[in-house]
């Protein structure tokens, strides 16, 4: 009788080993923002010249805002949505000349659009996706949707972005705020440019300063929060 009940007893605790515990702590993708900051990075470009129909590809700066990413589970993240704040925007008026970290994994273009105006919200659809226990880098670039050629004077951006993860509803912000000027070759060009020392050179320190065009506290920035050009605009317009 002893011998019986053994055997059954054996097969359990055996069977105890390949049945999953329902009440077992799962596996699971953690994600952190370690930082953001912006930059201007290489990207193609289809372009064509005045006159001409065909279009080729060459390689211009962009700006961008680079976003290092940690996943600290178990298991793969995969970022699907990138939402992005437009806090402001600035177009500088015309102006005659007078002379004279961790390597990006994956980039994603947003498209500023036409009608693009402070607190418009986005969403650009990503599919960026992080190996358990490790770091990476994104990056979204910035452009106009019309063409450069059309485009000869430089817009200024100022944006806050936030990642959502593929299996979750909630956004992760990126901290801080990232100032950018777009096209970069027009922004450092307009830089030279003699107006920098008037009304544009206003425009440029009111939109650094963070301050809306109704008021607002002036915003406190560190050196990854601006791109080379807009720092370029800066000190032409007599910043530090």
């Amino acid at each position: 009788m002893s011998i019986a009940v053994a055997v059954p007893i054996a097969l359990i605790g055996v069977l105890a080993n390949f049945i999953p515990n329902p009440f077992a702590e799962k596996p699971k993708a953690a994600l952190s923002v370690v930082r953001g900051s912006a930059k201007e990075i290489e990207t193609d470009h289809l372009v064509s010249r005045a006159g001409e129909t065909t279009k080729k590809k060459v390689k211009l700066l962009a700006p961008a805002v680079e976003v290092t990413v940690k996943n600290n589970g178990e298991l793969p993240v995969v970022i699907a949505e990138v939402r992005i704040t437009v806090r402001d925007i600035r177009h500088l008026p015309p102006c005659k000349a007078q002379g004279g970290d961790l390597a990006i994994s994956g980039t994603y273009s947003f498209s500023m659009p036409r009608e693009a105006e402070a607190g418009l919200v986005k969403i650009l659809k990503t599919k960026f996706e992080v190996e358990p226990r490790r770091a990476d880098a994104l990056a979204v670039t910035f452009g106009e949707q019309q063409g450069f050629s059309d485009v000869p004077d430089p817009w200024l951006y100022r944006v806050s972005l936030e990642l959502r993860e593929a299996n979750s509803t909630r956004f992760v912000a990126v901290p801080g705020e990232f100032l950018l000027a777009s096209p970069v070759d027009g922004a450092r060009s307009y830089a030279r440019l003699s107006c920098m020392k008037e009304d544009s050179g206003v425009a440029v320190k009111t939109f650094l300063s963070g301050r809306t065009p109704g008021g607002g506290p002036a915003l406190e920035l560190d050196e990854s929060a601006a791109t080379d050009a807009v720092r370029e605009l800066q000190r032409a317009a007599g910043g530090q």
